[in-house]
């Protein structure tokens, strides 16, 4: 190659080299980008957590987590042994399913009898009486009401109960409810 003269060969294979660093430039921002979006949704998938409320559900009240109570009195005709109805409530109200969550209540030994019509009950060798319901998932923004029923000693006069709520990935979530009964000749 003379002095003068040019291999245009080379030059092209040098222009095309800088195209390609610059097409390269961009197009390794626009990855760095979408990466970055992507982590974000990551972060922000793995931020949102379910968050359940345990409560009783008042008779008259809206069926909302605000609604629950962890206290409450019913009042009852004398009797020799009183025969109650409440509703138990469970509510998620977090961003995300409770995959699998498992609800009881655990009553004293003190009572006579826990049941519910859709849950399952048992007394344990301490004399507590559990009752709880099969796993289900519950999504966010809603929430489950069970019925139980409970038939009291004639000297008993509030109930203590430890309801829990276990789900996939999470701690145990428990309250403590109780109940106040007034009876009224």
């Amino acid at each position: 190659m003379l002095h003068g003269d040019v291999d245009w060969t080379w030059l092209w294979i040098e222009r095309a080299s800088w195209i390609v660093t610059i097409v390269g430039l961009f197009l390794g921002l626009g990855t760095l980008v979408l990466l970055l979006r992507e982590q974000r949704r990551i972060a922000r998938e793995l931020g949102r957590r379910p968050f359940v409320k345990l409560g009783l559900v008042i008779p008259g009240h809206k069926l909302v987590p605000q609604e629950f109570e962890v206290s409450h009195t019913f009042v009852q005709g004398a009797s020799g042994q009183a025969r109650l109805q409440f509703g138990f409530g469970v509510a998620n109200e977090g961003d995300r399913t409770a995959h699998q969550l498992h609800h009881e209540l655990i009553f004293p030994a003190s009572i006579a009898q826990a049941w519910s019509m859709d849950g399952h009950s048992f007394t344990d060798g301490s004399g507590y009486t559990h009752v709880s319901w099969d796993p289900v998932d519950l999504h966010p923004r809603s929430g489950l009401t069970h019925y139980a029923f409970l038939s009291l000693r004639p000297n008993i006069w509030q109930v203590s109960i430890q309801a829990s709520a276990t789900y996939q990935d999470s701690p145990r979530v428990a309250s403590d409810l109780d109940i106040m009964l007034q009876r009224i000749a």
